[in-house]
């Protein structure tokens, strides 16, 4: 199992956060795999610059090579909130 920090756009991590969105595409350049973490840093595109705060998942599904929707380079990856690794409580 491994952790992954990504950004993420301030509109999607937003999504996140309010359990709107459980799911990501992503480019397949990582070895994602079901039971690994995801660590999501916000990034604001404006200013090209990490928000500073951070939203932690956990990956429950990871399928790529989709008919008709996500090409062979992307992969959805799906998960569940995490715990807060900085302050679990």
């Amino acid at each position: 199992m491994q952790n992954h920090v990504l950004k993420s756009r301030m509109y999607f991590y937003g999504l996140m956060k309010a359990g709107v969105r459980n799911f990501d595409v992503r480019k397949n350049d990582r070895r994602f795999s079901v039971g690994d973490t995801i660590t999501f840093m916000e990034y604001n595109h404006e200013t090209k610059s990490i928000t500073g705060k951070e939203y932690n998942v956990n990956v429950t599904y990871v399928e790529g090579n989709l008919t008709g929707g996500v090409n062979g380079d992307y992969i959805v990856i799906g998960f569940i909130p995490g715990y807060n690794v900085s302050n679990p409580f």
